[in-house]
């Protein structure tokens, strides 16, 4: 009897080691999709940015080309 008791808590231990190292990675891919979200809402808002700072140089060349 404590011989199997013994196992069962080698084997409880094992299944913790386990989802331990689960949790780890699932938090570290979490981590990852976040970081890959972030970057991607900036390079939109770059985008934005600069296509703004286009559309007022071209609004300045057609005053320019109406002189």
């Amino acid at each position: 009897f404590f011989a199997e008791i013994v196992e069962f808590q080698k084997i409880v231990g094992s299944l913790i080691e386990l989802v331990d190292q689960l949790a780890k990675a699932a938090e570290s891919e979490k981590m990852k999709a976040i970081g890959a979200r972030n970057l991607l809402k900036s390079i939109a808002k770059q985008r934005e940015a600069q296509e703004q700072q286009l559309q007022a140089l071209i609004a300045e060349k057609k005053m320019q080309l109406e002189r």
